[in-house]
């Protein structure tokens, strides 16, 4: 138990027609503990994820970052990736799914520098696998401190994402080459 203690919600007497909660126990407060922090700049192998997760990385990201795929059994997971305190890598990875998978995004990718004068959108490239992460790079999805990455998982096969990417210096200027149609390993 937390230093908060365990709080216990009553169930309320709701008026006709209306819904009615059973009690409900949260710790300290907290209601999803599903939150991960990488501690080095290798592979991130998160393809075992079976829950909504927030993964976040306070170093230097240097290597891809492996999503699971897309069933109809995790239709509705959200993972969230998020840039930490540090900028990720000037080179070049993946964050998504492996080539060899079914699994394909559909969405949008927003893109800034980090003075915020200038935001550009790009839809998500057709059949997409993997965002192109680079934090120096304006034609990219980003990798700068305050970039954010939310899959939303929707079917068998297809995962909906929000991209919301920095970049370190520059004029955004994503393109089709943020989003690509080869996955991790291809």
């Amino acid at each position: 138990m937390s230093a908060f203690g365990s709080r216990r919600f009553q169930a309320m007497s709701p008026k006709a027609g209306a819904l009615t909660v059973a009690s409900l126990t949260t710790e300290g407060g907290i209601h999803d503990k599903n939150v991960t922090a990488q501690s080095g700049t290798g592979s991130e192998d998160l393809t075992a994820t079976a829950t909504n997760l927030v993964w976040y990385s306070n170093a230097a990201q240097a290597s891809a970052i492996m999503l699971p795929q897309a069933s109809a059994a995790n239709a509705g997971m959200v993972i969230t990736i998020i840039v930490g305190t540090t900028n990720w890598s000037a080179t070049s990875f993946k964050l998504g799914y492996v080539d060899a998978g079914n699994t394909v995004m559909t969405g949008q990718l927003y893109l800034s520098a980090l003075d915020g004068n200038d935001v550009e959108g790009f839809t998500i490239t057709a059949d997409a696998k993997a965002l192109v992460i680079d934090a120096d790079a304006v034609a990219t999805a980003g990798g700068a401190i305050g970039s954010k990455y939310v899959f939303t998982y929707l079917a068998e096969s297809l995962v909906h994402v929000m991209a919301y990417g920095m970049i370190t210096t520059g004029t955004a200027a994503p393109d089709a080459t943020a989003s690509v149609t080869t996955g991790i390993g291809g």
